[in-house]
């Protein structure tokens, strides 16, 4: 099965999928079905594996760029894929194991369109960076933007003064979780203004800015974050005051009339989206994580693609069919 949806899958054959999944699920016995119900989380283990292998042959990375054709196929996909799913296992006997199946359909969904989402702003946004007249023009824009004036007001809305926060505490009497999201302060905005300067000075291309933002997230979420419920929490609050001063931002340049109001749109939605993915991409890790702790004991050492989806003669992890690289879907 696994096999047959990647090869399905990188032959860009998609609407075999449908019948893959009708044919797999209908074949099972009561009593195979009943014992896949018990490990469910085996089941959504399992799955989401398959669903980030097929995700790493067809879009390799975030900003990767592949052929807009191949990128409505997948759009188009995103909406039967979820209804064949549900189609397929409407007659199966386990709440759990349909449960399992519904949730990994709705994880694997859900980073296919981020993905396509992404490609296409990365596509747009490649062709105002190649513009040395755009860039000018933004950088004249960015330069009077009172940036200063912007981050005082995030300070006073969201920590009740225009001060830093320092990080040890609010009076004594909140929450640690509390204190967390407060350390998405102004000393992450003040560095991601300085370093978005120096970037778009220095005209750098999309693939540079998305290491950029993903250094930012890493530095601001998830080295403060160290558990689940902190992760959701510090995300949270960062995506809540990025949106916040971008929307600053944005209302600036409205009312100058910039030029360069456009170019730092696209610029803003491929930030955000790309922010997006990358805090989702870590919480399903963390949720791959916390199933596979149920599975196996802390000192096992396991392959996970190997030990989950047997039947394969060789790792899923390395598996790479001809014609597999995005290049040749065009």
């Amino acid at each position: 099965y696994s096999l047959q949806f990647l090869k399905v899958i990188t032959n860009a054959t998609f609407n075999d999928v449908e019948g893959l999944l009708r044919s797999h699920w209908k074949h099972f016995s009561p009593r195979i079905l009943g014992t896949l119900n018990e490990c469910s989380n085996l089941v959504l283990y399992s799955h989401i594996q398959l669903f980030k292998t097929i995700m790493s042959l067809l879009l390799p990375t975030p900003l990767h760029p592949i052929a807009s054709s191949l990128v409505q196929t997948i759009r188009s996909f995103c909406k039967q894929f979820p209804g064949w799913t549900l189609s397929a296992i409407a007659g199966l006997e386990g709440e759990n194991l349909k449960a399992a199946i519904r949730k990994a359909s709705e994880v694997f969904v859900k980073m296919m369109r981020r993905q396509t989402t992404l490609t296409h702003m990365a596509q747009a946004t490649r062709t105002v960076l190649s513009s040395s007249t755009a860039i000018s023009q933004m950088i004249h824009d960015w330069c009077h933007l009172d940036i200063d004036s912007m981050t005082h007001q995030l300070l006073t809305l969201f920590h009740g003064n225009g001060h830093e926060y320092d990080g040890e505490g609010v009076q004594g009497s909140e929450e640690k979780l509390r204190n967390m999201e407060l350390e998405v302060s102004t000393s992450c905005l003040k560095r991601i203004q300085v370093e978005f300067s120096e970037l778009l000075g220095e005209q750098v291309s999309v693939e540079e800015y998305g290491e950029w933002i993903r250094e930012t997230v890493e530095r601001c979420v998830f080295n403060i974050a160290s558990s689940e419920e902190s992760l959701n929490s510090v995300a949270n609050a960062f995506i809540t005051k990025w949106n916040y001063f971008i929307s600053k931002i944005v209302r600036d340049l409205t009312l100058r009339s910039a030029p360069s109001f456009g170019s730092f749109h696209l610029l803003n939605m491929l930030f955000t989206d790309y922010v997006l993915f990358l805090i989702e991409e870590k919480q399903t890790s963390q949720l791959l994580h916390n199933i596979r702790s149920t599975l196996f004991a802390p000192d096992e050492d396991v392959t996970p693609p190997d030990v989950l989806l047997p039947g394969l003669a060789f790792p899923l992890s390395t598996y790479s069919p001809p014609g597999a690289s995005p290049d040749n879907f065009a």
